[in-house]
């Protein structure tokens, strides 16, 4: 049996939803963490994997490592794109040997270079506050951490082992961001239901639209010339306003958007930009149904469109 091991690890997520089917549909926001221990004979290191990923437009990495393990990063940046595309993605590893064989070293040029920037910037500007030791500190490169020297052997094996774990962490992370997204998902039905009632009520007004406007435009008529109008030219102007109130375009327009938004829920694949542009259309029919409304009933249906369609808007910008 081999001396080399890795013990078994503790996985943790941000949400905590037992029962929870993987939903087709991701959010963008979750957190994975997993911990466990690497035996390289009589070395034994711990470590932690935290891994957190928030909206963003594209996608996003970045990790933060031990100096010495840097050139796994590339590795992490793959084993990430495999499983998410989108999303601002933060992978953390914290080391430690059980031994605490840990060696500070200082980078002298370095040191150097930050100390006669602070002081540059102090001559520059006199109110600026003092450079700090811990600011000084912090500055990336300044002191490295040095672990007991391990083989090629050990090294590699070291390195398997914290990206077969990675793979455990990215997995939990999906996790995470599947149970915010069936969430998400019962938010954005509710909305699509939402705007599919509202979408019947202008249905139903706007059948009784043209006989509206002719009893309306009939009484304005009377009570301005004082007498009766041929029917054959009220029949004329209640046609030139049917024609600029006639939303059955926008309501057509509303039906098919409403039937694409149901199709890409249902999808398995990433489809927050299309949801996204999506939601620029339905606006786009919703204000001209407010500008075209010509009663109070029908404006209020349109308000209340845009109301639900702005709240559709911020949960759509979390989607993946």
């Amino acid at each position: 049996m081999s001396e080399y091991g890795v013990r078994s690890s503790v996985k943790e997520t941000a949400t905590d939803m037992p029962g929870i089917a993987k939903s087709s549909l991701q959010s963008m926001t979750g957190f994975s963490r997993v911990a466990g221990e690497v035996s390289l004979g009589q070395k034994i290191f711990s470590y932690i994997w935290e891994i957190k990923s928030l909206n963003n437009k594209g996608l996003d990495i970045r990790c933060r490592l031990p100096s010495w393990l840097e050139a796994l990063e590339q590795n992490i940046r793959t084993e990430i794109k495999t499983e998410i595309s989108r999303g601002s993605v933060a992978a953390n590893l914290t080391l430690k040997s059980a031994e605490n064989a840990q060696n500070l070293s200082i980078n002298h040029n370095v040191l150097e270079q930050a100390v006669a920037a602070t002081t540059l910037i102090q001559d520059k500007l006199p109110t600026a506050q003092p450079a700090s030791i811990d600011g000084i500190l912090s500055v990336r490169g300044l002191i490295s951490v040095a672990e007991s020297d391990l083989s090629d052997e050990e090294q590699a094996i070291l390195s398997r082992s914290l990206l077969q774990s990675l793979r455990e962490a990215v997995t939990s992370l999906c996790e995470a961001r599947s149970a915010e997204g069936k969430a998400l998902l019962d938010l954005l039905t509710g909305h699509l239901d939402e705007i599919s009632r509202l979408l019947e009520l202008a249905k139903n007004e706007a059948e009784t639209a043209t006989k509206a406007l002719r009893t309306r435009l009939q009484e304005q008529v009377n009570s301005l010339v004082g007498e009766a109008v041929s029917e054959e030219r009220l029949a004329q102007e209640v046609t030139l306003l049917a024609v600029k109130a006639d939303i059955r375009e926008e309501l057509d327009r509303l039906d098919a958007h409403l039937a694409s938004a149901r199709a890409l829920l249902c999808q398995h694949e990433p489809v927050g930009r299309k949801l996204d542009f999506l939601i620029q259309e339905f606006n786009r029919e919703a204000n001209t149904l407010c500008s075209k409304a010509h009663n109070l009933e029908l404006k209020n249906i349109g308000l209340g469109m845009k109301a639900t369609i702005d709240q559709m808007r911020e949960q759509v910008q979390n989607v993946q």
